[in-house]
């Protein structure tokens, strides 16, 4: 269900998955981490203001629960937060300094 919502191209229900990500850490890590995630990276470089802001806050949310090492959470996360530095739009650069 996860997959399909972020797939529709849909900001409200992309930005609800991005929203869950932390609660589908806690429940299936490896699930989310291969089935969720890819997703997930597919659509932050061009999403809104609204689903970045949402993503920084999931990102800082699984970090400061621990649901995954910190070696996962580099391997996984660290790239999605490092390619969206390099976008030029300044709200975008904003969410990045939030999970900083």
């Amino acid at each position: 269900m996860y997959l399909f919502l972020t797939s529709s191209g849909q900001d409200i229900q992309g930005t609800s998955v991005v929203a869950s990500l932390p609660v589908l850490m806690r429940q299936n890590p490896a699930e989310t981490l291969r089935r969720v995630l890819p997703k997930v990276r597919e659509v932050l470089p061009v999403a809104g203001v609204e689903m970045q802001l949402t993503a920084a806050v999931s990102l800082l949310t699984i970090l400061q629960e621990e649901s995954i090492s910190i070696h996962t959470y580099s391997h996984s996360f660290l790239h999605i937060i490092l390619q969206n530095l390099e976008h030029r739009d300044a709200g975008q650069r904003h969410v990045i300094l939030l999970i900083s």
